[in-house]
């Protein structure tokens, strides 16, 4: 398939067009993105989902021939605790 001089033009200046149409969309959707994390940088998790983690947490039994002991479970949700819930309050 060959292309003309004005063919290829053409051709350039429309994908020049859609870039720019996808760069506009790329800077609207990073400027809403930067919103919403400035609004949430409480870092607080809404209590619907602290609930849904805590619930998934099951009752600890220790039995430290199958490895359930409580260095083994607290590595498990050691980073639910140090990071999701480091912003909870512990009342």
């Amino acid at each position: 398939m060959n292309f003309s001089a004005d063919q290829f033009q053409l051709l350039f200046m429309q994908q020049q067009k859609q870039m720019e149409a996808e760069l506009k969309l790329i800077e609207s959707l990073t400027q809403r993105l930067n919103l919403q994390t400035t609004e949430s940088d409480s870092r607080e998790i809404p209590s619907s989902a602290t609930e849904m983690l805590a619930n998934s947490i099951t009752e600890f039994s220790y039995d430290p021939e199958t490895g359930h002991t409580f260095e083994a479970r607290f590595k498990r949700w050691e980073g639910v605790f140090r990071k999701d819930f480091s912003c909870q309050d512990d009342a």
